[in-house]
């Protein structure tokens, strides 16, 4: 989950105060994110990192939502709601073949056509720019990527999620809240 959607989802329990203060505290994954972005935003740069992923091995959406996040380098994780119709979307264009089902989902492999497409000169060109920049922002934030670290941040977000998902907090719960993701603010700041 990502900063924004975090703040997002919080949005009925939370002031905007404390959602600014939770887009503040995770700036570095919110600029890994505008790179990530940035970077796929080019006609077709997803269309071609997608292709690149299926190259290495069959995926279901939820498989290339997590290693485009793991491309990236954390902090930035493709919306379902982007990456299946672009699946769907390299399936009519040819590029993409469904394997099999299971459980209803989907297991996408690259088609010949796909491995073609992503042989051409131009798309060979684009996926090493694109690969280039996030390995550029990997080497700019090496802690960024350790396992401790999105051990411990995805704790918290479990957790603040859960006891979100619980029900309306009363006014002191919501504060003590506050005041524990303030206090933990500043003193990784202090760090």
């Amino acid at each position: 989950m990502t900063a924004r959607t975090m703040a997002a989802a919080c949005s009925t329990t939370m002031s905007s105060a404390v959602r600014a203060r939770i887009m503040v505290t995770t700036a570095p994954a919110a600029a890994r994110a505008a790179v990530a972005v940035r970077a796929c935003s080019s006609r077709g740069a997803l269309r071609i990192v997608m292709l690149h992923l299926l190259q290495e091995k069959p995926r279901h959406g939820y498989d290339m939502i997590k290693a485009i996040e793991q491309l990236v380098g954390g902090g930035y994780s493709p919306s379902p709601g982007v990456i299946y119709p672009t699946l769907t979307l390299l399936e009519e264009m040819g590029y993409a073949s469904v394997q099999g089902e299971d459980g209803g989902k989907k297991l996408y492999t690259l088609s010949p056509e796909g491995q073609a497409h992503l042989e051409e000169k131009d798309n060979v060109a684009a996926l090493q720019q694109v690969l280039r920049k996030f390995e550029l922002r990997r080497q700019e934030r090496p802690d960024a990527d350790s396992p401790e670290l999105q051990r411990a941040v995805q704790n918290f977000r479990m957790a603040l999620h859960t006891r979100l998902a619980k029900g309306k907090l009363a006014r002191e719960e919501l504060h003590a809240i506050i005041d524990i993701i303030d206090r933990a603010a500043v003193a990784v700041e202090r760090v």
